[in-house]
C-alpha cells in the first residue's frame, strides 16, 4: 500500500505542534527508517494518531525500537534530559537507565503477548540534570507493520508521581498523628454528617463503654454525654458544620 502524501510529504508531517516540527525538521536519512515518504503506513497512521492527541503517548519502532512521542508527553521528560534528542534514536540508547525494566515489557508485547498495565510504578529517568524518581501509570500494546506482523509498541501513560508523593505525605501525617495521639494518650473522633455515623480510636471507645465496631451512630454517642451537657455539645457541633460561621469544636 502506498503512503498516504499530500504535498509530497505524509499527511502526518502536516500535524501541529512542537513535536511534528521536530519530526518534520530531522534528518531522517541519518536513521534506518530512511525519508519519511517511505515509511510503512502502519507507522504514519499511527503517529498522525499520537502527534494529534492530548493524551501523553510514545512509540517504540522497529527492531531498533525507535524513539518517538508527542507534545503531551513532552513535559514528563524536564528539563536538561533527553528532549529532542531522542527523537529517532534507538530505545537501548534514550533509556539506558531504566532499559533492564522496560525491555521485557516491549519483548513481552512483541512476542505476542498481552497489552501490560501497571499503576503508579516506579521508573526513575534522567531529567532536570538528574535521575528523578518518577511514578507512572502505563500501558505497553503491540503495532503491526503493514504486513501485520508485531513492529512496533504503543505506549499511552501518564505521570502519577505528585500523586504517589502526596499520598505518601498523607500517609506519614496520618502516621505522625496516630503516634501523637498514642503517646498522650488521646481520644479521638470524627463524624460523618452525610451518613450521620460516629467513628472513634479504640482509647474513646474504652472511654464511652462503645462497641468495638467501625462507626456508630451519633445519637448513641450523644446519649453517654451527660444530659445537662448535652445540647451544649451538640450546639458545638452545629456551629461547626455551619459553613458560614465555620466555628471550631
Amino acid at each position: 500500500m502506498e503512503p498516504t502524501i499530500i504535498n509530497k510529504q505524509p499527511l502526518f508531517l502536516s500535524c501541529p505542534g512542537e513535536m511534528a516540527g521536530y519530526v518534520r525538521r530531522k534528518d531522517w536519512t541519518e536513521t534506518s527508517l530512511g525519508s519519511p515518504e517511505t515509511w510503512p503506513t502502519s507507522l504514519q497512521t499511527i503517529l498522525g494518531v499520537i502527534l494529534h492527541s492530548k493524551f501523553p503517548m510514545f512509540i517504540f519502532w522497529g527492531p531498533e525500537l525507535l524513539c518517538f512521542y508527542n507534545d503531551a508527553y513532552r513535559p514528563s521528560l524536564g528539563k536538561e534530559g533527553k528532549h529532542p534528542h531522542i527523537l529517532g534514536m534507538p530505545g537501548a540508547q534514550a533509556w539506558p537507565e531504566i532499559w533492564h525494566i522496560i525491555h521485557p515489557l516491549i519483548k513481552q508485547v512483541l512476542s505476542g503477548g498481552e497489552a501490560t498495565w501497571n499503576e503508579d510504578q516506579l521508573i526513575p529517568m534522567y531529567r532536570n540534570g538528574k535521575i528523578d524518581d518518577v511514578y507512572w501509570t502505563f500501558s505497553y500494546s503491540r503495532i503491526n507493520n503493514d504486513n501485520n506482523e508485531p513492529y512496533g509498541v504503543f505506549v499511552t501513560c501518564v505521570e502519577t508521581t505528585s500523586d504517589v508523593i502526596n499520598k505518601r505525605q498523607l500517609q506519614e501525617s496520618k502516621n505522625m498523628l496516630a503516634f501523637a495521639t498514642d503517646a498522650a494518650d488521646l481520644g479521638t473522633w470524627d463524624y460523618n454528617p452525610r451518613t450521620g455515623k460516629f467513628a472513634s480510636n479504640h482509647r474513646l471507645k474504652h472511654w464511652m463503654g462503645l462497641e468495638e465496631t467501625e462507626e456508630t451512630d451519633l445519637s448513641v454517642a450523644l446519649e453517654i454525654v451527660a444530659a445537662f451537657d448535652r445540647q451544649r455539645v451538640i450546639d458545638s457541633m452545629e456551629a461547626t458544620l455551619d459553613y458560614s460561621r465555620q466555628a471550631p469544636f
